[in-house]
């Protein structure tokens, strides 16, 4: 009986020392999974974690992180950075716009738009700060639609000839804006690279025999501008400097979520900024121009019928229905505009601002010059390249302009005038949350 009692026993207490073992077992599994998840969680933490009144430069480093191969922001031996690849993560919402982040250097935060906000001629045997380019950036109609300028900062844009091969550049321009440079276009990955946008557009440098250089709509570099007196439109690019302590508001960085650096809780539509997109009266705009009494919107695609498809007339059919499509919007809400009828031809050495006429009207239509005309083709501009041939200038694809027959169909971009006021009922401005203002929603 006494070994049968000490089998029992010994059985009982094996039993107990597994349960002790199998419950401790359980709590060392705990504690190193919990060091590991309080280890996980702080250096998350502290890569990730965002600072309140963080710069954005200081986000976009830390953030995204700087990568040593592949696509990504790239840091160089003096502090500076900038973003190589195809895939990258440098989206910025700023001023009523969708921009790319280039890199930073000692001047500060070097921005591109990703889109061509117009299209233009670049002049004539001229250098960057001789251009109409340099002008229609830095003297009217681009500086003018920046929102707050004193985010901006003086930068230093090339203004010689180069040689791609060895970029060399000791004369600068010091102004408010530019143009990517092709040395900055090469570094970036050129052709397999985020400034690659499948269109042509220009950049600051001109060649040794005095042609500027732009890339065309495959991601090569060229200088072919004319043809005998006949020059060639390519898209324009802005390029700005933001200030190095520009506040970070949200963002990631990505397409569906850019960077965020501005904050606005008024009310009135025209304290907001150019770029904006506006829904009204069941059509959706771009804010085109703010001025003292009015502001002026352009229509985000074609005039449609009812099916929605777009209209196509000849020149002398225009204004019969833009009429029209005035007639659907309460006169008291809009205001007269002393619209532009334009020449841009080789004499008058491709001036944008060469005017031969206006009209004061409710709505009329882009000219040559106008801001956001690249994004849809074959749309007619109140520009006239040749009065004689009765040839009138149309966007083209790639952010081209094409000088066409005023006989020839094309499509009708309306831009309308409203007066200063009218409030905003919701919306955050984008193209996927336009503003949303007037009665009908």
């Amino acid at each position: 009986m006494t070994k049968k009692k000490d089998k029992k026993k010994e059985k009982k207490v094996a039993k107990t020392w597994e349960k002790v073992f199998v419950v401790m077992s359980f709590v060392v599994m705990f504690i190193i999974l919990w060091i590991y998840a309080l280890r996980t969680i702080y250096y998350y933490r502290k890569t990730n974690y965002i600072e309140e009144n963080a710069r954005l430069i200081d986000v976009a480093a830390n953030q995204m992180k700087v990568v040593y191969s592949g696509d990504g922001l790239y840091k160089n031996d003096d502090n500076t950075y900038y973003y190589n690849g195809t895939i990258v993560d440098n989206y910025l919402y700023y001023s009523g716009m969708l921009w790319r982040i280039i890199g930073v250097d000692d001047i500060g935060i070097k921005i591109i738009t990703e889109d061509n906000l117009t299209s233009l001629v670049w002049g004539i045997n001229s250098n960057y700060q001789e251009s109409n380019i340099y002008k229609w950036l830095n003297e009217d109609t681009f500086i003018n639609a920046i929102y707050n300028k004193d985010d901006l900062v003086s930068g230093n844009w090339c203004n010689e000839s180069v040689d791609l091969n060895d970029y060399k550049c000791s004369d600068n321009t010091a102004s408010m804006v530019g143009l990517l440079s092709a040395d900055e276009y090469l570094k970036s990955g050129g052709i397999s690279s985020y400034l690659n946008n499948g269109s042509y557009f220009w950049t600051v440098n001109t060649s040794e025999d005095n042609k500027a250089y732009y890339i065309h709509n495959e991601g090569g570099i060229n200088n072919e501008v004319s043809s005998g007196n006949s020059y060639y439109s390519y898209g324009v690019r802005p390029v700005i400097y933001l200030s190095k302590d520009i506040k970070y508001l949200s963002g990631t960085g990505t397409i569906d979520e850019p960077y965020v650096v501005e904050t606005n809780d008024e009310v009135e539509i025209n304290n907001h900024p150019v770029g904006s997109y506006v829904k009204y009266n069941d059509y959706t705009f771009r804010i085109l121009e703010v001025n003292e009494e009015n502001t002026l919107l352009i229509l985000d695609g074609y005039l449609t019928n009812e099916e929605k498809e777009g209209i196509k007339v000849s020149y002398k059919n225009i204004y019969s229905s833009l009429n029209e499509f005035i007639s659907k919007f309460k006169e008291e809400e809009l205001s007269k505009y002393k619209f532009a009828k334009t020449e841009f031809n080789f004499n008058k050495s491709y001036d944008y601002k060469s005017i031969m006429d206006s009209n004061e009207s409710y709505v009329g239509i882009p000219t040559v010059g106008t801001l956001f005309t690249p994004e849809y083709d074959n749309v007619w501009l109140n520009t006239y390249s040749s009065t004689k041939e009765n040839l009138i200038y149309t966007t083209a694809k790639n952010a081209n302009l094409f000088a066409n027959l005023g006989s020839s169909d094309n499509y009708i971009r309306p831009i309308i005038c409203i007066k200063n006021g009218m409030i905003i009922a919701s919306g955050s401005g984008t193209k996927t949350e336009p503003f949303m203002i007037g009665d009908k929603s």
